[in-house]
């Protein structure tokens, strides 16, 4: 047994005794052994406690009221009777866990076992105690709730509360004795007595509340006066021997500590004295220059209150002197020219910086007001809202006490600073603008006029503006510089005044009078200014240039409207049309042009597209020469506004541009269509060809050229390059409009080769070509009478060169006769072809018509396993005999008989009846007239091609009398 080892749980067990322990027995038999494992000891529990901190607390800010929370063992500061929740938290648990109990004093709450929160009311002094236990030990903590009983040991507070009382009315009449009175309530006493003030306390409070006084609001103890005397712990004041001037006035007691403060005064009043107000400075009605503060107005009674509309109006009534104090006040208002109205209402106390005030409001002709009275200050203060322009009223003030009175007034003026009506701005000239016209304007409004007139500007105030009326001072600036009325010493502005507005109109307007007119005008309350943008107008003349001025062809481009522009291509002319000085107009101060530019190009002349205008107001127009087309002659319009006679007055004039380019040859270009000629353009890209022996004509067009172009032609043909004069078989045309042909007669090999066109001017040069060759070799004619139609065939891959070719009929032999046995069909290929193209037979029908492509036959050599034809009848034809004439026609005749071929029998003619019989005899040299024979060898390899040529007609006559090979080629 361990027990031993832990009969003492107050004392753990020390960490040397944890761990195994051995247990040995032993006697003369033997030995025993045991073990036991000691692992872990009692622990006891440990409180979080709370420190204490409602010690020597300095205020304010005082203890404020409400829940609160502490740790068990610290303490709270509460007003008494606040809950309070006390906590009791582990911060060890122990082992095993510890039980929690909850005293009050020495009471157990069984209640609240094992619980860590408990909540308790401060409502008296008592200690809670939390005890945490086990069989390891136990911890506690306590926290007090103690009321005070010195300056430093208390955590439970109460404010303090004076007996006081509430002034009275003032006596009829004050008595010639001493006075006792409590504090609040105040004391008339005469001089030289006894005074005595009572500053009791309702409530101690908790810490008991010391008192202090102070007199006039400023602390005080009575020290170096020997008549005062504070006796009852500083609770009761004696005065002796009072003295009016140094003694007669408020004191004040004040109770404070931690949880607040209360206070109370008592005014002491020698009476002998009626009331006399401070008086404010009464002004007269401020005229210009002068100037009023725009914010509230806070004038004494007696004083002038002047400000603007919707500002507060105060006007303060302070007492100087009245002994007693004066009980009664009485405000008036009183309208201009009008009867005094009391201003009255019921009354309500108010606190106001720690002092009952007494308050009430009233509204009279429109006008809000609020009176603050604060008898023991003696003040009274009235504030007016709702003030308009323009009114004017005083305010009148009575203070009454018992020896007398005083009467004060105030005058109040509402003064409006000056608002101008004023007209819109019109940024834009008018369309029409008369000649004779003064116009009349209000100011704001833009004029626009014609020189020689008048113009007058109205400036006149909003209604309710400006007030007081005849207050408001007017200015007139023209172009910054103030003017005056001096039409009587000849000048030209006359100036109109009213109450409620002016007026200026300037005579014979001229062009340099154009400016800005401002107006300013201005009272106490404020000022107001206004502008009006004078624009005139007179005839428009353009400054034009020198059509003898060149302007380019170098860079810059710019010039005057009227001089003459020679511009490059793909260069920048600008052509500026500027109002002349002496008849144009200046631009006014917005910024815009009283003249409309127009440019128009051409006859008749055309609008140029807006977007081409730069420069001011569309006076710069941009000419971006690209081509040909875009010079010209370009025209501008300046129109103004002036309507004369229902015309608008303008000024025009006109630059011609004049565009410098280089020469371009329109490719493209054929020349006109001759008879007998081959018309040939210059787009060199592919060869042409034409016949050999033809007549070309080649055209080279320049389609532009500033100035004229000078055109040359060359001839290369791939070897040597030579230029071509007019003379032998070339000859060249030439004319005005930049057109050059070349004619090149009777076109042979010789001539073959490219023929290259230059134009060129001080601009510059281009250049075109064409390459020329000759017809392939196959390409011909057909000869008269040969059976075939010339058609002319594009030889140049598009450009329309066409050659001539033959179309005619060309055939192939017969193929055997199908099928092999009696009567069959045989077939030959029969094609339309032309210069080894070939075409639809349509094209050879035109001359002859279609060879058959197949035909009856009978065949000749029957296949000899065919048993069934070798037996069958069938004819039998011999060759055909020699003509019986070699010219001018003869007579060929075979023989034609019936037969059965597997046996060669010869049998009656009806028996074939499969086919007609085959013709015995057939016409021979029919086209061979008696003399002509073939003088030259080869003949029989002679087409019919061939024989339409004269040459091959001659030498090969009797072959080509009978039509030559049956297949031309």
């Amino acid at each position: 047994s361990m027990s031993g080892l832990l009969a003492n749980p107050e004392n753990p067990a020390p960490p040397r005794i944890l761990g195994t322990w051995t247990c040995t027995c032993n006697n003369s038999d033997g030995v025993t052994v045991a073990t036991s494992r000691l692992d872990s000891c009692l622990q006891p529990p440990r409180i979080d406690k709370g420190i204490e901190m409602c010690r020597n607390i300095r205020f304010p800010p005082y203890v404020s009221e409400g829940p609160k929370e502490t740790k068990i063992g610290g303490d709270v500061c509460t007003i008494v009777g606040s809950r309070v929740d006390i906590r009791c938290d582990l911060l060890e648990r122990g082992m095993p866990p510890a039980r929690v109990i909850w005293r009050r004093d020495s009471t157990e709450l069984s209640e609240f076992e094992n619980r860590s929160m408990i909540t308790v009311n401060a409502s008296e002094a008592v200690a809670y105690t939390c005890e945490a236990m086990n069989d390891a030990g136990m911890d506690s903590a306590t926290t007090n709730f103690m009321f005070a009983t010195d300056a430093t040991n208390y955590n439970i507070f109460q404010k303090p509360i004076l007996d006081k009382s509430r002034p009275g009315p003032p006596p009829d009449d004050v008595p010639p004795d001493d006075m006792t009175v409590t504090i609040g309530e105040d004391m008339y006493i005469l001089p030289g007595r006894t005074a005595t003030v009572e500053c009791g306390l309702s409530q101690e409070g908790i810490p008991p509340a010391p008192v202090r006084w102070t007199r006039r609001d400023f602390p005080w103890d009575g020290e170096g006066q020997s008549n005062v005397m504070f006796s009852g712990d500083g609770r009761i004041l004696t005065i002796s021997n009072i003295s009016k001037s140094v003694d007669c006035t408020y004191y004040c007691c004040i109770a404070e500590n931690a949880a607040g403060i209360d206070q109370a005064c008592t005014n002491i009043i020698c009476p002998g004295e009626p009331p006399l107000f401070r008086r404010g400075l009464r002004l007269p009605l401020p005229m210009n220059p002068d100037r009023i503060n725009p914010g509230p107005a806070s004038v004494d009674i007696g004083g002038s209150a002047y400000t603007t509309p919707g500002n507060l109006i105060e006007i303060i009534g302070q007492d100087t002197r009245a002994n007693p104090l004066a009980m009664d006040w009485t405000w008036q208002y009183i309208p201009s020219g009008g009867t005094p109205t009391t201003i009255t209402g019921t009354p309500m106390i108010i606190m106001m910086g720690g002092f009952e005030v007494s308050t009430f409001t009233d509204m009279i002709d429109g006008l809000n007001f609020t009176v603050f009275t604060n008898i023991p200050r003696k003040v009274s203060r009235v504030e007016i809202r709702g003030a308009t322009a323009g009114q004017q009223f005083n305010i009148s003030s009575t203070v009454t006490n018992v020896i007398g009175s005083d009467t004060a007034t105030s005058n109040v003026a509402i003064y409006s600073p000056p608002v101008f009506e004023q007209g819109m701005p019109n940024p834009n000239i008018p369309d029409v603008i008369q000649n004779d016209l003064s116009p009349t304007v209000t100011i704001g409004e833009t004029i626009y006029m014609a020189e020689g007139n008048s113009a007058t500007i109205n400036a006149n105030l909003v209604p309710g503006s400006g007030l007081l009326d005849g207050t408001t001072d007017f200015e007139w600036y023209y172009k910054g510089e103030r003017v005056f009325d001096d039409v009587a010493e000849g000048g030209r502005f006359s100036i109109s005044t009213t109450p409620t507005g002016t007026s200026l109109t300037i005579n014979d307007v001229t062009l340099s009078d154009v400016g800005q007119i401002q107006v300013i005008g201005y009272n106490p309350a404020g000022s107001d200014r206004a502008f009006t943008d004078l624009n005139v107008y007179k005839p428009i003349a353009i400054d034009k240039g020198d059509p003898d001025n060149i302007i380019g062809p170098d860079e810059p481009l710019k010039g005057k409207i009227g001089d003459t522009f020679n511009v490059e291509k793909g260069k920048r002319a600008f052509i500026n049309c500027d109002l002349a000085e002496s008849g144009g107009f200046p631009y006014n101060e917005t910024g815009n042009l009283p003249a409309e530019i127009e440019w128009f190009r051409g006859t008749p002349p055309m609008p140029v597209d807006p977007s081409l205008y730069s420069g001011n107001h569309g006076n710069q127009l941009c000419v971006d020469v690209s081509s040909l087309a875009d010079g010209g002659d370009f025209t501008c319009v300046a129109t103004s506004r002036i309507m004369e006679e229902g015309t608008f007055q303008s000024d025009t004039a006109t630059s011609p541009v004049n565009v410098l380019m280089g020469p371009i040859i329109d490719p493209a270009a054929l020349p006109p269509m001759m008879a007998g000629e081959r018309a040939i353009n210059l787009e060199g890209k592919r060869r042409r060809v034409v016949e050999d022996g033809s007549t070309v004509r080649i055209r080279c067009s320049v389609m532009m050229s500033i100035p004229d172009a000078n055109i040359t032609w060359t001839f290369s043909n791939g070897q040597t390059t030579q230029d071509i004069k007019a003379g032998g078989k070339f000859t060249i045309a030439e004319d005005m409009t930049g057109e050059s042909q070349l004619l090149i007669s009777n076109f042979g090999s010789e001539d073959v080769g490219r023929y290259r066109c230059t134009a060129s001017n001080s601009v510059g040069s281009d250049v075109a070509s064409a390459s020329i060759g000759l017809c392939p070799s196959d390409s011909r004619r057909c000869a008269p009478g040969e059976p075939g139609f010339t058609i002319e065939l594009d030889v140049s891959g598009g450009f329309n060169d066409t050659c001539p070719f033959c179309a005619e009929y060309a055939m192939n032999q017969y193929g055997p006769c199908q099928p092999p046995c009696h009567l069959g069909i045989k077939t030959r290929t029969v094609i339309c072809r032309a210069g080894g193209r070939r075409f639809e037979n349509e094209i050879c029908n035109m001359t002859s018509q279609t060879p058959p492509s197949q035909m009856t036959c009978e065949a000749d050599f029957p296949d000899p396993n065919d048993r069934a034809c070798n037996l069958a009848p069938r004819w039998k034809k011999g060759p055909w005999g020699h003509c019986s004439r070699t010219c001018d026609g003869g007579l060929q005749k075979r023989q034609v008989c019936c037969h059965i071929p597997a046996t060669g029998k010869e049998i009656h003619d009806s028996e074939c009846t499969y086919a007609p019989k085959p013709k015995e005899s057939r016409r021979c040299n029919i086209g061979k007239p008696c003399g002509c024979q073939d003088f030259a060898s080869g003949c029989e390899k002679i087409g019919g091609r061939r024989c339409a040529e004269e040459v091959f007609k001659i030498a090969c006559c009797e072959t080509c009398s009978q039509g030559g090979r049956s297949f031309p080629y």
